[in-house]
């Protein structure tokens, strides 16, 4: 993997401070989704779906190796939201480093981790650790809910999404203006996106018997403009107001899309994303969703 694009040298977590007393803004034309129709939106994909749901937490660092100094920042102070969480793997590192007896020794402390998703896994050693843990929660529900997950506004200040809701939600906007409202100034959305994949058939030949693997490419994501164009991810975050897009890495196979995977600071702006029509989804076996929108409105803050 190649590296990302570093836009800032120094660590946002420095600037988190002075945007602590700001709380975010929000647009009040913006209304989120229903609960109840959210969560019929994501049941479908997740009882239809498999998922990778252990990645540990090196996984994440290898996508980000960013994040790994915006962990060694987090305290008891502080507050990590992984969304899509799975078996919480990430999460219970994090916990294991943090509360050993160097890690203690060296005044180091576990952040309040919430680890979201829509179901909890039947996990013996899940249920022992968030016993063990006492800095850990397991949330089941969908991160577009008001009163479930028990989230508070300006109240996170890490976010995780490794193939998450932003990768599987079919409101991609939605998500963006709760995570932006659940981060404090200063915060950080560490996520990976799935935006194409490749997949090998097996043809066989009916007169030579011969085995052929052609390679076909998906798109799971694609977003247009409001001329029906298509246009680039990157281009996207960057009309997105709240959030300063400031590491940007998407990886190609062969000329075409696989994943994306970027940080978004939370600033002092008011959060808006642009709207999006939703024109198209189709469930794919074993992968993402295949999801069109297209821009409504062209300009962050019409």
């Amino acid at each position: 993997m190649s590296g990302y694009a570093t836009f800032v040298h120094m660590s946002p977590h420095y600037f988190q401070a002075a945007f602590a007393a700001m709380p975010p803004t929000v647009h009040v034309d913006y209304e989120a989704p229903s609960f109840a129709e959210g969560l019929a939106i994501q049941a479908q994909i997740f009882n239809n779906q498999p998922f990778v749901s252990e990645r540990p937490l090196q996984a994440y660092l290898n996508h980000h190796p960013h994040l790994s100094p915006a962990l060694k920042y987090l305290d008891r102070s502080h507050h990590w939201l992984d969304a899509g969480a799975g078996h919480a793997v990430a999460m219970r590192d994090l916990a294991q480093q943090k509360t050993s007896r160097l890690a203690r020794k060296f005044g180091h402390q576990a952040p309040t981790m919430t680890a979201l998703s829509l179901g909890k896994p039947q996990c013996p050693q899940l249920d022992r650790d968030l016993k063990k843990f006492t800095q850990l929660r397991y949330t089941e529900s969908c991160i577009t809910d008001d009163s479930c997950h028990g989230l508070k506004p300006n109240s996170i200040d890490l976010i995780t999404d490794i193939m998450g809701p932003l990768t599987y939600a079919l409101d991609l906007r939605a998500i963006l203006m709760k995570y932006g409202a659940l981060m404090t100034h200063g915060a950080e959305l560490f996520a990976t996106m799935q935006v194409g994949y490749r997949k090998r058939s097996e043809i066989v030949d009916p007169v030579s018997g011969l085995i052929d693997y052609p390679e076909t490419h998906f798109r799971n994501l694609i977003i247009l403009d409001s001329d029906g164009n298509e246009l680039d991810l990157k281009a996207f975050f960057q009309m997105v107001t709240g959030f300063v897009l400031y590491r940007f890495h998407q990886e190609y196979f062969m000329g075409d899309p696989q994943n994306a995977h970027f940080c978004l600071l939370r600033n002092d702006d008011p959060l808006y994303v642009p709207k999006l029509r939703f024109i198209e989804d189709r469930f794919i076996p074993g992968t993402p969703p295949r999801r069109v929108f297209q821009l409504v409105s062209p300009e962050a803050n019409s």
